[in-house]
């Protein structure tokens, strides 16, 4: 019997992870075409504030510009960090994340 429960359990916590899951979402148009000629250099983990999460990290000489893409555990993009002369700017987020 509890071997069932615990299947049901383990059933139910899936189910509702998937259910708070972020869905795969484009990024705009635009963003991507400034961002066409960067050379991925990283990927693995990052280092953020919130802790250590799947990134990816690309380089455009012609515009001396770091790209940042942060991916959640399920390998969804999340966020897009440009960083750029010793600043960085978040700019585009998930439209279904909440902070």
């Amino acid at each position: 019997m509890f071997y069932i429960k615990f299947a049901l359990v383990l059933a139910l916590i899936g189910w509702i992870a998937k259910a708070w899951a972020l869905t795969p979402t484009p990024t705009p148009d635009s963003l991507a075409q400034e961002a066409i000629n960067a050379v991925t250099i990283h990927q693995g983990i990052c280092p953020t504030p919130k802790g250590q999460v799947l990134c990816m990290v690309g380089y455009d000489e012609a515009a001396n510009t770091y790209w940042m893409l942060l991916f959640d555990n399920e390998g969804v993009l999340y966020q897009v960090v440009e960083m750029k002369e010793g600043a960085h700017r978040v700019r585009w987020t998930h439209p279904e994340l909440t902070i």
